[in-house]
């Protein structure tokens, strides 16, 4: 069985990502149809079929909580994974990840500073503001990042390398140490403002080599 949860609430609930029961998660569970299986309706729990004692994702979508994009801020959401006959045995809980869909995309704001505005303008970290300022074209998940409006040249060089900073790495899943594409610049993004210190070590390297 899969279900989705809201990832800022389970990060509350267990800062130290500790294995826990189904019964210690539920707080987190969102009763909302985000699910699709195999092009059918939207629900909110699915029933994996098991082959061999393994379960494909591979059919899996799922959606945003509509509303939630109209701040142009993307909501996290992590994965939770339970054998329903077998309650010995621990959930399994995904990495915190973001949904951007076109239904998010159309409702992003409009009115965003301009590139050429101070740094520090609204944020430390310039980069927050990319995913409302998205160019006249918008980018789908798999463009390259640098098809976000205010992330040039030496931004899309520094994501490529973060797996170079000890200290950032250290706190990214390996997918996320070379960020090339649009869906990692979401997930970075929803990673930093799950861990604070990512947050600040991200702050601190972008405004030490610039962001654009």
């Amino acid at each position: 069985m899969v279900c989705v949860l809201d990832a800022k609430r389970y990060k509350e609930l267990n800062p130290g990502n500790a294995p826990l029961g189904f019964d210690a998660l539920s707080p987190c569970i969102l009763d909302k149809a985000l699910l699709r299986w195999e092009g059918g309706a939207e629900v909110a729990v699915v029933s994996l079929p098991m082959e061999f004692n393994e379960a494909s994702l591979s059919e899996l979508q799922c959606f945003s909580i509509s509303g939630e994009h109209q701040s142009g801020k993307a909501s996290s959401y992590r994965l939770l994974l339970w054998l329903q006959d077998q309650p010995d045995i621990d959930p399994l809980v995904s990495e915190a990840f973001v949904v951007v869909t076109t239904r998010a995309r159309s409702a992003m704001k409009s009115a965003v500073p301009s590139v050429d505005e101070p740094v520090c303008h609204e944020e430390p970290f310039p980069l927050w503001r990319s995913l409302s300022a998205m160019k006249s074209a918008v980018p789908s998940v798999e463009e390259p990042v640098g098809r976000l409006e205010g992330i040039g040249e030496q931004a899309v060089a520094t994501l490529k390398a973060l797996g170079q900073q000890q200290e950032v790495a250290s706190r990214l899943p390996p997918r996320l140490h070379c960020v090339e594409k649009v869906g990692q610049y979401c997930e970075l993004l929803a990673a930093a403002k799950l861990d604070l210190q990512l947050e600040r070590d991200l702050m601190t390297l972008f405004n030490t080599r610039g962001a654009s």
